[in-house]
């Protein structure tokens, strides 16, 4: 009988689980619905530093937040997938141009950021995955020199 008791047990709890798994099924089924009807939502590109160059010189740090939005919530996965290559794609571009405004060291021109990444971003992912981007939060740290 000791040798049934854990069978049994086993069989005592999963026989009162049967009734909830059809109420989780629809819960999550419902949960679904709901995340569809909402539409797409932003993906979060993780925050990276980018160069502030004046003239040839390194004046500042720009720390920038980049939120993607996807065509269709389907296309979610394929930028997610994706993401180690994008970032260092985005490094990449903010590194080979100047990304300041109007030559101040203490503004970022978001505008060119944006069409920086999104041409980057279109030769990577499959066309017709992104449908804009974003610049959340632009911190601009200063370059301390220790000489």
């Amino acid at each position: 009988m000791r040798r049934l008791l854990p069978v049994l047990s086993f069989f005592a709890v999963f026989g009162a689980a049967l009734p909830v798994i059809p109420a989780i099924a629809a819960e999550m089924d419902a949960q679904r619905r709901e995340a569809a009807a909402q539409g797409v939502s932003d993906i979060e590109i993780p925050a990276l530093f980018a160069p502030l160059i004046v003239e040839g010189t390194l004046r500042n740090y720009a720390y920038l937040s980049i939120l993607v939005t996807p065509v269709t919530r389907d296309r979610v996965f394929i930028i997610r997938e994706k993401m180690p290559f994008l970032r260092d794609a985005i490094l990449r571009e903010l590194n080979k141009s100047t990304i300041v405004k109007d030559g101040s060291p203490d503004k970022v021109d978001e505008e060119a950021i944006k069409t920086l990444i999104a041409a980057r971003l279109n030769k990577i992912l499959p066309a017709g995955t992104i449908k804009e981007v974003k610049i959340g939060q632009v911190i601009i740290s200063a370059v301390i020199n220790r000489t």
